[in-house]
């Protein structure tokens, strides 16, 4: 699942530490934590990689995002954020949260309903516009 991370996303993983447990995954720290009884219930749900791209975008992004005041302005020019959870922590979960959306609206529209991804459009389109900027290299997705 790790290979299906898009490659601007996995720049800064140095490492994926795998251990037993079902605890939540983590990223942070150029490392993937993953969990293996965590991971089945992700599997089970059909989400893990969706997880492992929101894990990833904590080591490669974050940093670097959150002190770019181009990101500052696109989330102040934003109607609202994508979750509650990227609401709740704005200076933690954004980004984590939308890029993931991001690369559903852009690259993944076959798996997502048209509804969904004009919801995305119209909640963020400062954000989608910032992360497109970016040319980030999205291999093996396409656009």
């Amino acid at each position: 699942y790790v290979g299906q991370i898009p490659a601007f996303l996995l720049e800064d993983v140095h490492t994926v530490s795998i251990h037993d447990g079902l605890e939540s995954f983590g990223g942070g720290s150029n490392d993937l934590l993953v969990h293996v009884l965590q991971g089945k219930e992700y599997l089970r749900f059909g989400n893990m990689i969706e997880t492992l791209i929101h894990e990833a975008a904590h080591v490669s992004l974050d940093e670097d995002t959150y002190a770019d005041p181009a990101w500052k302005e696109a989330v102040e020019a934003d109607p609202t954020f994508i979750s509650t959870y990227a609401k709740d922590n704005p200076k933690r979960e954004d980004v984590a949260e939308s890029i993931l959306l991001y690369l559903a609206a852009t690259c993944k529209v076959d798996r997502i309903s048209q509804s969904m991804v004009d919801k995305i459009n119209e909640a963020m389109p400062n954000r989608i516009k910032y992360f497109s900027e970016q040319n980030y290299d999205l291999y093996p997705l396409e656009r």
